[in-house]
């Protein structure tokens, strides 16, 4: 089973993060106060672009760090609603604590009781895409597969297929 990150996993959101970063810290305040103007520049990245195409070949849910507001499902359905169609899941802080996790914690411990309950629940080995070194770290550290979408990013559609399914088999 697939789980994905969302921003910077699947859409480019860059436009919006990239003033919201000084040296290596991350202005969540800043991010958040800023969306509404910024999520209209979100664009799908290669990943997002070949998912769309095989949302029904696949199982995978979403697990973002994400805050989910109104325009954030307007603008995910716009740009991928294949994706949020057929998702499992869709994980983010909103709804964490129904899965264990803490919404006050960093992406990576955040994260880990999410795919914790993901194992746990749909029995099955779990590839986890994320673009966070952390959140890949801790998920090879607990065992799972882990797949950094960096390196996904300037690949093509049949390039990334042919690297899930080496994954998942």
């Amino acid at each position: 089973m697939l789980v994905l990150d969302i921003d910077q996993t699947l859409i480019d959101s860059s436009v919006r993060e990239n003033e919201c970063w000084h040296r290596d810290t991350f202005d969540l305040d800043k991010y958040l106060s800023q969306k509404s103007e910024g999520i209209v520049y979100d664009t799908l990245l290669p990943l997002g672009y070949w998912l769309e195409s095989n949302t029904e070949k696949y199982d995978f849910l979403l697990c973002t760090s994400r805050l989910f507001e109104y325009i954030d499902f307007e603008s995910l359905y716009a740009l991928m609603p294949n994706t949020m169609n057929n998702a499992l899941q869709i994980m983010c802080r909103n709804n964490s604590l129904d899965y264990g996790g803490n919404t006050c914690e960093s992406s990576d411990k955040y994260k880990l009781p999410l795919l914790n309950w993901v194992k746990a629940n749909y029995n099955r080995e779990l590839v986890v895409i994320d673009d966070c070194p952390k959140v890949l770290q801790v998920a090879r550290q607990s065992g799972y597969k882990a797949i950094c979408a960096r390196d996904l990013w300037h690949l093509s559609e049949s390039d990334i297929m042919g690297i899930i399914k080496n994954a998942i088999t």
